[in-house]
C-alpha cells in the first residue's frame, strides 16, 4: 500500500480478511482430540495515520473465527487413535451416531478482538 499521497501523508482505513483456511491441531493431542481438523478466518482492521514525527503509525484490530461440523459420513480409511480406545474409524462413529450413542455436532467461535500497533 502506498500511503504517501502529493508529498503528505494521509490517513488510510482498509478491511482484510484471510478467507477460510484449513487447521489441523496435530502439534498438540489435547486440541487433536478436541477439535482434530477445522476452518479458520482472521478478519483485520488495518489503519495508518501520519505520527507527530511525520512517519505512519499503524494500528491493526484483529480477530480470529473458527467452525467445523463433525460429522461421520462412514468414509473408509478416515481414522485416529484414541488413547485407551485404540484406533476409532468414521464408519464406527457413524454407526455410533445411527444407533443414538454419538450425536454430529456443529462448533464454532471467536477470539476477542486483540490489537497491534507499531
Amino acid at each position: 500500500m502506498d500511503f504517501h499521497v502529493a508529498n503528505e501523508l494521509e490517513r488510510v482505513k482498509k478491511a482484510i480478511q484471510t478467507g477460510w483456511q484449513g487447521f489441523n491441531a496435530t502439534s498438540d493431542p489435547d486440541w487433536y482430540h478436541a477439535v482434530g481438523a477445522c476452518h479458520y478466518n482472521t478478519v483485520a482492521q488495518v489503519e495508518v495515520v501520519p505520527g507527530p514525527d511525520g512517519e505512519p503509525q499503524t494500528k491493526i484490530k484483529y480477530q480470529v473465527h473458527v467452525a467445523d461440523r463433525y460429522n461421520w459420513d462412514g468414509s473408509e480409511g478416515k481414522s485416529t487413535e484414541v488413547p485407551q480406545l485404540g484406533v476409532v474409524t468414521d464408519k464406527d462413529m457413524g454407526k455410533l451416531h445411527a444407533a443414538g450413542l454419538a450425536k454430529e455436532f456443529d462448533m464454532g467461535g471467536q477470539s476477542s478482538v486483540r490489537t497491534w500497533e507499531g
